[in-house]
């Protein structure tokens, strides 16, 4: 039913005699001074009002002559009124709220009138309200309220009194959903059913009382008109108006929860008689809605307790620290680091710094992921509010579950410091300009503020936060244009909020931003200059390929996306789109806000892929362009949940709770490795291992470190843990080993969580017996392809950074192997006790060049552990020095046999073959070579090829191997280098040129 809709029952007598009874009801509370004005007011209704009507005064337990002047008065000059006039006494003074919610319960009018003893607004301004409103009395489900801010009307008032109000005004648009430019003259008009319902289910008893009866009217639809009242400030009128104000203030803040709890929880439960269907179905989308992010709330921070702690958080709550410090204690350690970290917005991690160092609730990776988990749900809420700003309620609902549901994004929320509070900065951001926009060109002050408070805490995370300033510029001018009303909408007042949102948005991401201290604008400006092609060099798997970060294909984020977005969303997002070309006839402003939507996900993926970004551990870095793409499926979903036809409505409700249930068996059988799902077109994480990354964010580590620790005993023990990432593996010790702490101690085990045993460590430990030492094990950095020349007992290692060769050949984990993480039934994590430290000997012994004695070393090494590829690799160079090539390529094939796609493997071995002048067996050896490394293979049948004399087939190599990888600069020398001695001199010049342009030539030094 639209807001305006007529009920059933219609009273419209027109201008002349009206048929209907109209109902006044009057709370009077010690209006003594009053009771004259009141009369005389209702006098003159009585004479010019044709129809019938009844007056309700309700003494709110006055302590004054209020009704004995009333009842003496009626008896003698006012005695037309008599029949006309019932008083009601309440016991006790109860409130203006309470008097009119008794009084509007007796009234029998088809219409009732609440107005005020004092008159400010006097009841025949009915008539004039008639005049304007030709529909006032045709029964619509309208309530019409007197505004003393009406273009129209007349108001005497004092200065004081305005100001007062429209401070409150803000309050009121900050806490509700009301536009209202005055929600508190007394002077209203309701029809029957709907002053019933409203006043009714009020809760309010005092002067607020108006704001929850119009905030409740919003909500369930009841269309609300401002109408110009003649409005007199009364000098005897009982209004404080600083101490109402302030009581107001408070009021407001109490309703606005008051309303949620109630529409939340009562009034499912006890639907109006006169609702529709369709009002009830959206009576119940807004109580479902509203459980769901109150559960959210809550579970999602009690979940954060079970994850893992991952590659990046350290430097998080150390760039927290260094932050807090630099408010609490003067240190400048935030503003000076080099790693970075300096050029990221300090926001979120200087919130976490200070609960962990002032409250000291967990410890502090726990107290970041709680407090991860709180800004995640918040991020999941406003994405349901963008889909309701759209399609409605059930919309909202299925943009959280879809969210919930989405393993790749929804497990970052719990551990991820950067992206997710980045995400949700920038979708609440999203929101609040669509609002604003909507709002136009009366804005709402919850938009405005919403608006600083989303573009502050984007950029102060990330600077690219700036995005959103952009966005509401452009999307200003956008609507505009599209309005046709470009100097409404770029008016001085607007003009002037955009420049206060910007300068407000941008004052808060620098006020916990240390480094833009030292240059309030050059430094962001700086930062956003970096940060928009931020230059990491991560060597990554990629379609079965080792690739740099530098090298990845355009369409690299695009891909991620189709790979690890659940099918339901997918499939959504394509409806959804469908939905949207649909409003360009249906509702024309929505379509153009949806276009906005759109332009949100494309422009930073595109701007990305333009800028050749450097691109890494899957799509994270972008995951705030998922909540816009998920709110687009929800709208697809919806539409076709709530479809007239009723076959196409039940196909799309199987079709979403099955695309929902194949998300949901991952999370069961996989908590807390959510973020490593990859859905049914990439063939789940089965068909991606070895192709892609899996746990590039080292979950795995926390769950191998504990099993170590419980089943090794390693904590009474002095043993070596070797590992290739070391932060998330010391953050598991740190944690198991403070469980078992002397409360008192743990501050102190805290500030030496990264296991640094320094001399003011040591001499503590010293003092404080039974202070436990930071733990037993020795821990030590040892990246995979060199862990076995480092000093180990125990090794905990994880998939990234391993070659596909090995990974597809099973070879990892290795033999060593004592217990497997698997998620999916992919392995992500191992870990391997040592079975030999004769390999060791023998790496320490070829440092002294003491080859004769390594080699026996090594030998000893493979026959207690005949899979350790790395001993028989440095066999394999020993042997080829000594002349003995059969030794040597026997060696060889020992490596390959565990990692095929070992490069100075391949490279060695071939070289063995050509000095053997095998060249056929060189060449087949290179060809192997192809599936693991392209370009590598090419390369090295290019040199295959040179020293043979056949430079048309090196030529085509070389080709092929910048082809496979346009970074291959061995490639491009070799080349240059053939094309040389050959004299193609234009093949050396093409080369070079090529070369230039992924390895631009370095400004000589002066």
């Amino acid at each position: 039913m639209k807001k305006d809709q007529p009920m059933q029952r219609t009273n419209n007598a027109g201008p002349g005699k009206r048929d209907f009874l109209l109902s006044l009801v009057i709370p009077c509370y010690n209006e003594s001074a009053r009771v004259g004005i009141m009369l005389q007011g209702l006098a003159e209704l009585n004479e010019k009002w044709q129809g019938d009507y009844e007056v309700i005064v309700v003494d709110d337990g006055s302590k004054d002559d209020t009704v004995q002047k009333i009842t003496t008065a009626l008896d003698g000059e006012h005695a037309a009124l008599k029949s006309r006039i019932t008083i009601e006494r309440m016991p006790a003074n109860g409130g203006k709220g309470a008097a009119l919610k008794h009084g509007v319960a007796l009234a029998k009018g088809e219409y009732i009138l609440t107005l005020d003893a004092d008159m400010s607004t006097r009841p025949t301004d009915l008539l004039a309200w008639e005049k304007r409103e030709r529909g006032l009395f045709d029964g619509s489900r309208v309530v019409y309220i007197g505004s003393r801010k009406h273009e129209e009307g007349n108001v005497q008032a004092l200065q004081s009194r305005r100001f007062i109000g429209g401070i409150f005004n803000g309050v009121v648009q900050m806490f509700t959903s009301l536009r209202l430019s005055d929600t508190q003259c007394g002077f209203k008009l309701y029809p029957r059913d709907v002053a019933k319902f409203l006043f009714g289910n009020m809760q309010s008893t005092g002067w607020a009382h108006d704001v929850e009866l119009l905030y409740q009217a919003d909500l369930n639809d009841i269309r609300i008109v401002e109408m110009p009242v003649t409005w007199v400030n009364m000098p005897d009128s009982k209004v404080n108006v600083v101490k109402d104000s302030i009581k107001m203030f408070f009021g407001v803040l109490t309703i606005s929860l008051r309303t949620w709890l109630y529409n939340t929880f009562r009034l499912p439960l006890r639907m109006p008689s006169e609702a529709t269907a369709e009002q009830k179905a959206r009576i119940r989308g807004r109580a479902v809605f509203n459980i769901l992010a109150l559960l959210l709330v809550i579970l999602m921070p009690l979940m954060s307790f079970q994850y893992a702690v991952t590659g990046d958080e350290h430097w998080h709550f150390d760039y927290g620290n260094a932050i807090y410090n630099y408010f609490f204690h003067g240190d400048t350690e935030a503003q000076t680091a080099t790693t970075g970290i300096q050029y990221y917005g300090g926001i979120f991690d200087f919130i976490t710094a200070f609960v962990f160092n002032v409250f000291h609730p967990w410890d502090h990776y726990t107290t970041m992921h709680f407090i991860n988990a709180v800004v995640g749900s918040i991020g999941i809420i406003y994405a349901g509010k963008l889909a309701r700003f759209f399609a409605g309620w059930n919309a909202g609902i299925l943009a959280m579950l879809l969210l919930v549901f989405s393993p790749s994004w929804f497990g970052h929320n719990f551990a991820n410091p950067k992206d997710i509070p980045f995400s949700v900065g920038y979708t609440a951001g999203i929101y609040f300009i669509l609002s604003y926009l909507r709002s136009l060109p009366r804005p709402m002050a919850r938009h405005t503020l919403g608006l600083i408070a989303g573009i502050g805490w984007a950029m102060g995370v990330r600077i690219g936060g700036f995005l959103l300033i952009a966005y509401l510029l452009l999307f200003l001018l956008c609507y505009g244009v599209y309005s046709k009303q470009l100097k409404t909408v770029f008016s001085g007042k607007v003009i002037k909020q955009f420049a206060i949102v910007a300068a407000a948005g941008y004052l808060i991401a620098v006020l916990f931003w240390p480094y833009s201290h030292l240059g309030i604008i050059e430094k962001p400006l700086e930062a956003l200059k970096i940060m928009s092609n931020f230059f990491v060099n991560i060597g990554m798997l990629y379609d079965g390929s080792k690739i740099l970060s530098n090298q990845v294909p355009w369409y690299y984020i695009p891909r991620y996306i189709l790979y690890t977005a659940p099918l339901v969303a997918l499939i959504g997002s394509g409806i959804g789109i469908v939905v949207m070309a649909k409003l360009y006839k249906t509702d024309r402003q929505k379509f153009v806000f949806s276009l906005f939507l759109l332009f949100t996900i494309v422009f930073p993926v595109a701007y990305a892929i333009y800028k050749k970004s450097s691109l890494y551990d899957g799509w994270r870095h972008f995951l705030f362009v998922y909540p816009p793409i998920v709110v687009i499926a929800a709208m697809g979903w919806n539409a076709l949940t709530s479809s007239a036809n009723k076959g196409l409505k039940y196909a799309g409700i199987a079709l979403l709770a099955g695309g929902i249930a194949l998300p949901a068996r991952f999370m069961a059988a996989n908590h807390t490795y959510e973020s490593l799902y990859y859905n049914e077109i990439a063939g789940g994480l089965k068909g991606m291992y070895g192709r892609y990354e899996t746990d590039y964010y080292m979950l795995g580590i926390k769950e191998a470190t504990e099993w170590l620790v419980k089943n090794e005993h390693i904590g009474d023990k002095k043993v070596i843990i070797g590992t290739s990432t070391t932060y998330p593996m010391l953050a598991a010790l740190y944690q198991e080993n403070r469980k078992n702490l002397p409360s008192k101690y743990q501050d102190v085990y805290e500030r030496y969580a990264h296991f640094e045993r320094n001399e003011a460590y040591m001499e503590f430990a010293k003092s404080h017996p039974d202070f436990k030492d930071a733990f037993n094990p020795l821990v030590i950095y040892a990246g995979y392809n060199v862990r076995y020349t480092k000093d180990w007992d125990y090794y905990i290692g994880f998939s990234r950074f391993i070659d596909a060769a090995v990974l597809n050949s099973g070879n990892w984990p290795p033999e060593e192997t004592i217990h497997i993480v698997r998620v999916d039934g992919v392995p992500i994590a191992a870990v391997l006790k040592r079975k030999t430290k004769k390999d060791l000997a023998g790496f320490n012994l070829m440092k002294e060049k003491k080859y004769t004695e390594a080699k026996e070393m090594f030998l000893q090494a493979v026959k207690e552990y005949p899979g350790n590829d790395m001993a028989w690799a440095e066999l394999l160079r020993l042997y080829e020095a000594e002349g003995k090539t059969d030794s040597a390529l026997y060696a060889g094939y020992k490596v390959l046999a565990k990692n095929p796609a070992d490069i100075n493997v391949n490279q060695e071995m071939g070289g063995i073959f050509l000095k053997q002048q095998k060249v056929d067996s060189a060449i087949a050896l290179y060809k192997r070579l192809q599936p693991y490394s392209k370009s590598y293979s090419h390369f090295f049948l290019a040199y295959t090829y040179a020293v043979t004399g056949n430079a048309n087939a090196a030529f085509t190599e070389i080709d092929n191997a910048i082809a496979a990888d346009p970074y291959n600069d061995q490639a491009y020398k070799l080349g240059i280098q053939i094309a040389q001695q050959t004299r193609d001199m234009g093949r050396a010049e093409e080369y070079t040129t090529k070369a230039a342009k992924y390895f631009p030539p370095q400004e000589a030094e002066e």
